[in-house]
């Protein structure tokens, strides 16, 4: 089981590090004008974001344990708390920017997004930006 859970997290800090990468570059390629090269990008991302969610969900979830649940306590909590909150806000929003550029206008929810995705996708990209670099501090954090 431990050399499942070292499989893992070295996966989501090899996730993290080329997801970062491949952020920066659609955040590029949208200031280019390459929308078919951003929209590649994002959809990839999103995706990975969800399977990643899930993968994490299902090795950490329900007592299968990951870390030593004993160096999880002080400071660490309301971090972890965030870093959760955040990364899960993002894959949401990150999820629903996508589908509204997928559908196009077709609704109020959905043409708003469309109106305001630059904003929205700025938001988005900084919080998740920032959600990577945790997930890499928290294989060094608590690593055994």
């Amino acid at each position: 089981m431990e050399s499942l859970v070292f499989l893992f997290n070295t996966f989501g800090l090899v996730w993290a590090l080329v997801s970062m990468v491949l952020l920066a570059a659609a955040w590029r390629a949208a200031a280019r004008k390459a929308a078919p090269l951003h929209a590649s990008l994002m959809k990839f991302l999103t995706a990975g974001a969800w399977v990643f969610l899930l993968l994490y969900l299902a090795s950490h979830g329900a007592g299968a344990g990951s870390y030593d649940r004993t160096r999880i306590s002080g400071p660490l909590v309301p971090w972890l708390a965030l870093h959760g909150t955040l990364g899960l806000a993002v894959v949401v929003g990150a999820a629903l920017l996508l589908v509204s550029r997928l559908r196009g206008p077709a609704g109020p929810v959905s043409t708003h997004l469309n109106r305001f995705h630059r904003v929205y996708g700025r938001v988005t990209a900084g919080l998740w930006m920032f959600t990577h670099a945790g997930g890499v501090a928290n294989f060094w954090l608590l690593a055994p």
